[in-house]
């Protein structure tokens, strides 16, 4: 089994059929049909089910695929670190990003790793809190910013700051008191969130449980766009951070409230896989992140 053969193998999987995987990687056709059927027999398992529109993965493949992606990974990754220097640092770093992280955050990370670092390719991922700190674990991300994250043997975890929750409401709906609303009141409101283990429904619960509450949830969605969309229709209410709605309170769709003290907030923590954490590459993008967040981190009112 040969390097050549793992990057033969995810063109195909990238392009769909031989003939295109053969353009994409600039081998005769017959050449690379070859080499799969070498890697094949060498595993002595078919990896594609050949069919008149193309190819499919069997299941083998599927295994196949994410085991071959993750060992060209490491081996860019070696190639980039020992090539890259801190003054200009080279290679693809992969981030991983809260969903409300990155509706905050990813504008200003782009542009600043592309304005400071042009050797770097920023490849970004989207997904729940505790998936991410999987994937920096198993280094499938080199990075990952995530809320109530736990230090991990495998991790290194920096807090960057912590984030006032608002309740969330459609512009017309009219508040039971007039007075800011504390979690008591809250618990009385019909809401929209997310299902468990989402990493926001796990604070909520426990930090209404702290003081003898139970939310009144009216319907489950683990989906910041769906929750907004239930919220703007008069479902109910939901608990999210400010900058998860900015766009839409601008459009006057949906309305921030900050909630009595002591109310309810969470931490940002940056996570590093230890498997590159000394690449320059990945150093370099870790600072300038830490530097963003913070920065984005102002003092809120909550």
């Amino acid at each position: 089994m040969t390097l050549a053969q793992l990057r033969y193998f995810l063109a195909i999987v990238r392009a769909g059929s031989m003939s295109a995987a053969a353009e994409l990687v600039h081998v005769a056709q017959p050449a690379l049909s070859q080499q799969i059927r070498q890697l094949e027999g060498e595993l002595g398992q078919a990896l594609f089910r050949r069919h008149a529109r193309g190819i499919r993965l069997t299941d083998a493949g599927l295994r196949f695929q994410e085991r071959a992606f993750g060992i060209l990974r490491q081996v860019d990754a070696l190639r980039d670190e020992f090539i890259s220097t801190r003054a200009e640092p080279v290679g693809q770093v992969t981030l991983g990003m809260a969903t409300a992280v990155n509706t905050a955050f990813l504008l200003p990370i782009c542009l600043a790793v592309r304005q400071r670092h042009p050797g770097i390719t920023l490849r970004l991922v989207e997904s729940m809190s505790g998936f991410l700190m999987e994937w920096a674990e198993q280094g499938r991300v080199d990075l990952a910013l995530a809320y109530e994250a736990a230090s991990a043997p495998g991790l290194d975890a920096q807090r960057l700051g912590r984030e006032s929750l608002f309740l969330i409401a459609a512009p017309d709906w009219r508040a039971p008191v007039k007075r800011r609303l504390g979690l008591a009141d809250l618990a009385r409101i019909p809401m929209v969130l997310p299902g468990f283990p989402h990493s926001l429904r796990i604070l909520l619960d426990r930090s209404f449980a702290q003081r003898g509450l139970r939310l009144n949830v009216t319907a489950e969605v683990d989906s910041t766009l769906g929750m907004k969309q239930l919220v703007a229709a008069g479902v109910g209410c939901s608990i999210l951070s400010r900058h998860s709605v900015a766009e839409e309170a601008g459009r006057g769709e949906l309305a921030a409230l900050p909630i009595a003290r002591p109310g309810v907030s969470r931490s940002i923590d940056l996570l590093t896989g230890v498997q590159r954490r000394s690449d320059p590459a990945v150093q370099a993008v870790r600072a300038v992140v830490e530097e963003v967040v913070r920065a984005g981190l102002a003092p809120q009112e909550g």
